[in-house]
């Protein structure tokens, strides 16, 4: 097949676009600290998209239903893209196509494509390959054990845009590859639990006596004895110094504190101080897992001192029973399965009872059947190995042949081209330039709000605003809050606009009111747009009045009628009230720029904890200064650090509650 390049190197009837360009929507979801409501809404989370681009229904949550906003409702076709979770995890996403109803965590983003001018599945498998090309991982805000993707930058990854049936005939193929590839891959994911119950039925068989049959008949070899382990085998308890003696670098003096963890990686290395120490274990020594999951593990392998999570199993006597032939007797899976049945809880976990374990009777053979029995099994556990070896090293060349396949389909040499079949067919078609400009011009869809600067706008913000459509009870609520902050702080002089959208905003995020709020960062703070029309409706209602000339501050008069929007306040604020008013004290005593830093850093904080991060402090400091507005540069780091010890101090700590903050329009 012959592929035609256009003279900017794109193949011709393709375009190169953005992600932001072919979708008609984008939405992060919601959270809800509650996740198993009976009669609640279906809620997919980060661990329902899975690592090759599909759903994984195996867990669902349900969240009340009163928490879900339309916008939040997915629809077949939907992209979703896991936005917040841990490392290389950032990115993966999967194709929502169920006819029920679900929505979506905070973690996730929604993206509805132009379906006139994009197939979702070709959406979908380009998202994948972006996120396994690493392309996001650059962009992401990493924190301890967990990172996020900023919407701007999911958005702004861009990708080759063929003809739509083209799209589609690439879809269709990929599709039809990629089917072989999952059969594949299901093929060899079995033949590890087939590896798995062979390693069983060796060890079964080599303490039965069966592995070693025909040996016994040739070598005249002596009677099995039956035993209780206790007889043969001294069990050892471990022993650790307390916590505060840990060190987590080698010092002199120090010895490795082994624990079961240890036998998996070097990742959690611990080291006690000698003299402190009490029980060690070799290299050879045959240790046994006390508690779990999983339960009675048998390890070996490292040198050091041994904590109270493991024991170690010495042979009483090493010319009877064999340290080797232990390390294959303890792995017996009966045993396994009667120790594990007689575990008993101990603080929490399952714990292996050294008295019952040493009363368990077993079959010991002579000196010689015992050497040959560990060879055996030594040399049939080394073809398992070498087989589990070439199984995984197929595995992942069938990983690796996905993207293969994914980026040799976006490179258009799957299929034939759409401008090659129109050639061929002597017809005309439509090239990708064509649906981007019919989205641009598109009459199918509703056009996005207009971003206009208000006329309001004062030097307290100068910020370009979306004027959002709210509900009737939305309106109601916000006028009540506005109208008793106006009513018991218009005296202030230094009581202005921005105090009020703060106030509105924590009402929202710290009281736990649902205003509907969509808090943009800009320069003084978290500002909902809606506070301009606010303004017009409370006029219009005579509840207050804004009075200010342009370049002067924003400030408030109660209108005539502001006693009839109080009576609602027992109804709008209800428990919450005796809150509400604590905050209205503390903004009583606040200028401006107090009000500001106030708002911005606790909006700081309890973004973070909407994304699922707990943040350090300097986390915060770091987010309001670099990544809210240019000016929050003025706030120096102690002086930072001194509101966020206040907020702690007056328990204004946020919860992860209410709206997150949504970048400024640049």
């Amino acid at each position: 097949m012959t592929m035609e390049a256009n003279i900017g190197g794109l193949l011709e009837g393709w375009a190169e676009v953005t992600i932001a360009e072919v979708t008609a929507d984008v939405q992060i979801g919601f959270a809800s600290g509650q996740k198993d409501v009976a009669g609640g809404l279906a809620q997919l989370r980060m661990n329902n998209v899975g690592e090759e681009g599909q759903l994984v229904l195996d867990l669902i949550r349900k969240v009340p239903p009163s928490l879900a906003r339309p916008h939040h409702l997915l629809k077949p076709g939907d992209s979703i893209v896991c936005t917040t979770n841990s490392g290389k995890l950032v990115g993966k996403c999967a194709l929502f196509d169920l006819s029920s109803t679900y929505t979506f965590s905070n973690h996730l983003t929604r993206l509805r494509p132009h379906t006139h001018a994009i197939d979702p599945y070709f959406l979908r498998w380009n998202l994948w390959l972006l996120w396994r090309s690493g392309v996001y991982e650059e962009s992401c805000r990493n924190w301890v054990n967990q990172s996020t993707l900023p919407r701007e930058a999911l958005i702004a990854a861009n990708f080759l845009l063929p003809p739509l049936a083209e799209q589609k005939r690439i879809v269709a193929k990929v599709e039809e590859l990629l089917a072989r590839v999952n059969a594949a891959r299901q093929r060899l994911a079995k033949a590890v639990p087939i590896l798995k119950r062979f390693r069983q039925s060796v060890l079964a068989a080599a303490c039965s006596g069966q592995l070693t049959t025909h040996w016994r008949e040739s070598n005249q070899a002596e009677p099995w004895v039956s035993i209780s382990l206790g007889e043969v085998v001294e069990i050892i308890g471990g022993s650790q110094p307390a916590k505060d003696h840990f060190v987590y670098k080698p010092e002199p003096g120090y010895v490795r504190l082994i624990q079961i963890r240890d036998y998996k990686s070097d990742d959690h290395l611990t080291f006690v101080p000698r003299k402190l120490a009490r029980r060690f274990c070799t290299g050879t020594d045959v240790m046994i897992g006390r508690y779990g999951p999983p339960l009675f593990q048998i390890l070996r392998g490292l040198e050091g001192a041994y904590n109270v999570a493991l024991m170690k199993a010495v042979p009483r006597n090493p010319r009877n029973l064999l340290n080797s032939f232990l390390f294959v007797l303890l792995q017996e899976p009966k045993l396994r399965q009667d120790v594990i049945h007689f575990s008993e809880r101990t603080v929490g976990q399952d714990g292996v009872r050294k008295d019952l374990l040493e009363a368990y009777e077993v079959r010991v053979p002579p000196g010689n059947e015992q050497h040959e029995i560990v060879r055996r099994v030594e040399s049939l556990f080394a073809l398992a190995d070498k087989i589990e070896a070439r199984i995984q090293a197929a595995t992942d060349r069938v990983e690796k042949i996905t993207q293969a396949i994914l980026a040799k389909a976006f490179r258009g040499e799957l299929v034939p081209t759409e401008a090659e079949l129109a050639r061929q067919e002597r017809r005309e078609y439509e090239p990708a330039s064509v649906l981007l400009d019919r989205i641009k011009n598109s009459t199918e869809l509703s056009p996005p709000a207009k971003a206009k600067r208000s006329r309001r706008a004062t030097n307290d913000e100068t910020a370009v605003v979306t004027e959002p459509k709210l509900s009737s009870g939305a309106y109601l609520k916000r006028g009540t809050v506005a109208a008793y902050a106006i009513n018991r702080l218009h005296m202030r002089l230094q009581f202005e606009r921005v105090q009020l959208e703060k106030l509105l905003y924590l009402a929202e995020t710290h009281i736990g009111l649902n205003l509907e709020g969509r808090p943009v960062r800009q320069k003084l703070g978290p500002l909902d747009p809606y506070i301009y029309k606010l303004e017009s409706l409370a006029k219009g209602k005579q509840w207050f009045f804004a009075k200010g000339r342009k370049g002067e501050a924003t400030q408030y008069l109660p209108g005539q009628k502001i006693r009839e929007q109080l009576e609602w306040v027992p109804r709008i604020l209800g428990k919450h009230q005796k809150e509400f008013d604590r905050l209205l004290d503390k903004f009583e005593k606040m200028d401006t720029e107090q009000a500001e830093l106030f708002a911005t850093v606790f909006a700081a904080w309890n973004d973070f904890l909407i994304d699922g991060v707990k943040p350090t402090d300097e986390q915060i400091i770091k987010e309001v200064r670099e990544n809210w507005h240019a000016a929050k540069q003025r706030f120096t780091p102690d002086r930072l650090q001194t509101c966020i010890d206040w907020i702690r101090k007056h328990d204004f700590i946020p919860r992860g509650a209410g709206p997150r903050t949504i970048a400024a329009a640049t």
